[in-house]
């Protein structure tokens, strides 16, 4: 059978032209999964050309589309710091684009392409959990959308959102999955930034409003009205200066000018008021708030309440203030005044001590209030109720039993519960208290008295910082009292010792120089008689008295210092002079060593000769006492400005340096065996400072132990003598 020849038909030929380009469109973008049948067609050469022609630039046209979206989707990856990924299940290959290689700070020539190997790139703890959430989706066919954390090669930390899904075949089978990283740090700290700035905006504890450059409230928070007790309909409209203390607005108007011209106040500490105008300490922010272009358009403030921390630090210096007044004298109740003053200047309106009398009664120490009127209104009111005890039972009752007592707020209806009296419920009430805290004092084991602090209209109320500083000032004052009981029954120890030194110095001295004297007769009488063997024993005799008589007049010496009665009589003298003479009296004395002089002093001296005598003779009888086997004794003597300066050196067995403070004390002696068996009372070195400093000059010493020791001492060429001290 011949075969008919088909008749070209263009109608025929534009239809399935048609289907060829659907198929070659998807084709031009990957997808093959249509299947549209196509019907041969015998067209003219020319015609079928034009055809070809025209699916070639329908293909041109498409991949021209891809080439321009994949630019825009770089850059747009590019830009949004976005990366892809794919894995490819069967060769369990992983490819990266450029953009995920600079987000985890790696190279391509690093990467291996394994799995494993990107989630080592995830930070150690999220990786398990990425890891769990990836084989998931590979097993479920699920996508994924998660967050984790990075660490970059210098070091620093990244936030990235991960995503991505499954591609799977005809059969189901899961054969690659696709995903994407994109870095949202900077995100991140945004919404955590607007997350703070909501909790601190719709927050209690902070204040945050804002001004125009007007310094007029265009917003109000919800901590602002719980801090400042206005609404928002009150204070929006308004000017902020109404919530400004009236002697701190010019301070307030200066930072705002400061503010408006572009600096900000991270934090800095300041004054407002409450409604009701009661004052408070805020710790307050002031910063530029800006349009679009930069323009300051106004300044937003955030405020804190810091009342309780600036109470706690005020507190704290007043604890410090009050422990430095009571140990700057003994004497106590003038101490308590000082205090008294200090609280009601500091922490309250009011502030009384009392002590109780053997008989019970509570005897006023201390009554202190800021406006003098009010303590004479209370002196009156404890003047008329004197007679009997106004405290109430509970308040007594707590206080002996050592508990404080403590009303953060005075109400009426509890003044009228304790106080069943009318007259004096009225007395009472005239003093308008807001708050008090009563401390019981205790020494002993005893409640010997009490401390007061109250507040009035005028003071924000007692709180329960006040209530621990009372506590800690209490232990104080209680500590002081003892203390100045202790130094009463001290001083009159003292007074005894002193006058009992003082007779008993007098009395040895009578018979001492009677018997001096005898002494001397028989030993004359002996020398007459020639009795050599009992004459010998006389000079021992004499020199043994001779102690005595020196320590005895040291003891007369230290009772005079104490009762600044230490007697002085000043002139013009020649102190080398008097040092070349004593060098000679002392060499003869003391022949085991060598008394060498260096140096002169060519001006004369104002000051007594015989006490500079006493002084040098204690420190050359020293050096020779405290250097035995050794042989020489060093003076020095030079010009230094307008003072002379006098050294005695020796290189005996010296002094440890810990003594070294002690050794001008009086009866001190340094305990060491090598000089134990010295004679002395340990009062030459204490006589010899208060007369140097009587002169106005100064001792010091200069000493190691086994290297000898130097002291030294100045005195004035020309000087009015010091005040007598009594020490």
């Amino acid at each position: 059978m011949k075969k008919k020849k088909l008749k070209p038909n263009k109608a025929d030929f534009s239809r399935e032209l048609s289907k060829l380009r659907k198929i070659f469109v998807k084709a031009a973008v990957g997808d093959f999964s249509q299947n549209v049948p196509v019907t041969k067609v015998e067209t003219p050469f020319s015609e079928t050309f034009a055809g070809v022609r025209i699916m070639q630039e329908v293909i041109r046209e498409k991949i021209n589309e891809i080439e321009s979206v994949n630019i825009k989707l770089k850059d747009a990856q590019n830009i949004a710091y976005i990366g892809n990924w794919e894995w490819n299940l069967s060769s369990n290959r992983l490819i990266c684009s450029s953009e995920l290689f600079k987000i985890f700070s790696i190279t391509a020539e690093n990467f291996s392409g394994a799995m494993k190997d990107f989630l080592i790139l995830i930070h150690p703890i999220d990786r398990n959990r990425i890891k769990r959430i990836i084989l998931y989706s590979k097993k479920s066919g699920q996508p994924f959308d998660y967050y984790h954390h990075i660490v970059r090669t210098d070091g620093t930390v990244r936030t990235i959102n991960g995503k991505g899904r499954v591609v799977k075949a005809k059969n189901g089978k899961a054969i690659k999955i696709l995903g994407t990283v994109q870095d949202v740090t900077s995100q991140k700290i945004l919404e955590q930034e607007l997350k703070m700035q909501n909790i601190l905006i719709n927050s209690t504890e902070y204040a945050v409003y804002n001004i125009d450059n007007k310094g007029i409230i265009s917003d109000w928070n919800k901590g602002a009205q719980f801090l400042y007790g206005y609404k928002d309909f009150e204070m929006i409209g308004k000017p902020v200066i109404s919530v400004i203390p009236i002697g701190m607005r010019t301070q307030w108007n200066k930072l705002l000018k400061t503010v408006i011209k572009g600096k900000s106040f991270p934090w800095i500490e300041f004054q407002h008021c409450r409604k009701g105008d009661q004052l408070f300490d805020v710790l307050i922010s002031l910063t530029p708030d800006k349009n679009q272009i930069g323009k300051n358009i106004g300044i937003s403030v955030i405020s804190r309440d810091i009342t309780e921390k600036k109470q706690y630090e005020r507190n704290l210096q007043f604890l410090i203030k009050a422990g430095k007044i009571l140990i700057s004298s003994p004497d106590f109740r003038n101490n308590i005044k000082k205090i008294a003053r200090l609280a009601v200047d500091n922490v309250s309106d009011w502030f009384s001590v009392e002590l109780y009398t053997p008989g019970g009664q509570a005897e006023e120490v201390a009554l202190e209030h800021k406006k003098s009127e009010k303590i004479r209104l209370a002196r009156k009111f404890r003047k008329k109720y004197s007679s009997f005890d106004i405290t109430p039972d509970s308040v007594r009752k707590a206080l002996f039993s050592g508990q404080p007592v403590f009303y953060p707020e005075i109400k009426k209806d509890e003044i009228d519960k304790m106080i069943k009296d009318g007259q004096l419920r009225h007395e009472i009430n005239k003093f308008g208290f807001t708050s008090a805290i009563i401390f019981p004092i205790r020494t002993n084991g005893k409640t010997t008295g009490r401390i007061s602090l109250l507040t009035d209209e005028s003071r924000k109320p007692l709180t329960h910082n006040h209530l621990v500083m009372m506590g800690e000032l209490v232990n104080i004052i209680s500590l002081a009292i003892r203390n100045a009981d202790l130094f009463v029954k001290l001083e009159k120890a003292v007074t005894l010792r002193d006058d009992f030194i003082s007779i008993a110095s007098h009395e040895l001295k009578t018979p001492l120089t009677s018997l001096i004297i005898y002494l001397e007769l028989l030993n004359k009488k002996f020398n007459k008689n020639q009795d050599k063997s009992t004459h010998n024993y006389f000079p021992k005799m004499i020199k043994q008295v001779d102690k005595l008589k020196l320590l005895v007049n040291d003891l007369l010496e230290i009772s005079k210092i104490q009762h600044g009665k230490l007697e002085f009589e000043f002139e013009k003298f020649d102190l080398s002079k008097l040092i070349q003479e004593l060098k000679s009296d002392m060499s003869i004395l003391h022949n085991s060593h060598n008394i060498e002089v260096r140096g002169k002093i060519n001006r004369q001296i104002y000051g007594d000769p015989f006490r500079i005598n006493q002084v040098l003779t204690n420190l050359i009888q020293n050096a020779v006492k405290f250097s035995p086997g050794k042989d020489k004794i060093i003076i020095t003597l030079k010009s230094a400005r307008e003072k002379a300066y006098i050294a005695v050196t020796d290189f005996g067995i010296g002094i440890d340096r810990e003594h070294h403070g002690q050794i001008f004390e009086r009866f001190f002696r340094v305990g060491t065996s090598p000089i134990e068996h010295n004679p002395g009372l340990g009062i030459g070195l204490y006589i010899s400072r208060e007369i140097i400093e009587r002169h106005g000059g100064q001792f010091s010493l200069k000493s190691r132990k086994g290297k000898g020791s130097v002291f030294s001492f100045t005195i004035p060429f020309s000087n009015k003598p010091a005040v007598p001290s009594a020490i």
